[in-house]
């Protein structure tokens, strides 16, 4: 059900803060939800990366935390952009 969700939140929203808020008003587990969801908006073209900084800059920044998280946006693997999948095609990216 999760994954189910945040493909649903992911075709309803065009902004990565809209998307959030769509997870968020889903209930249950949010994190989850809101976990996949961003991970894919963060890899769309097509929806505008409108998170506050400070949710970024206050991330925990343990083994995995923040600076783990920004070294993989410089990924090879990420950066490459893969073939669409599902109904949210136009918008969700799976890197190859």
């Amino acid at each position: 059900m999760s994954v189910r969700a945040a493909i649903t939140a992911v075709e309803r929203n065009e902004k990565m803060s809209s998307l959030l808020m769509d997870c968020i008003n889903f209930t249950g587990d949010v994190d989850t939800v809101a976990t996949i969801a961003l991970a894919a908006g963060s890899c769309s073209e097509e929806i505008v990366q409108d998170l506050p900084e400070n949710l970024k800059l206050l991330l925990e920044n343990g083994k995995y935390g923040r600076d783990f998280l920004t070294s993989l946006a410089g990924s090879p693997a990420l950066s490459r952009r893969g073939a669409s999948y599902g109904k949210a095609r136009a918008k969700i990216r799976i890197p190859s």
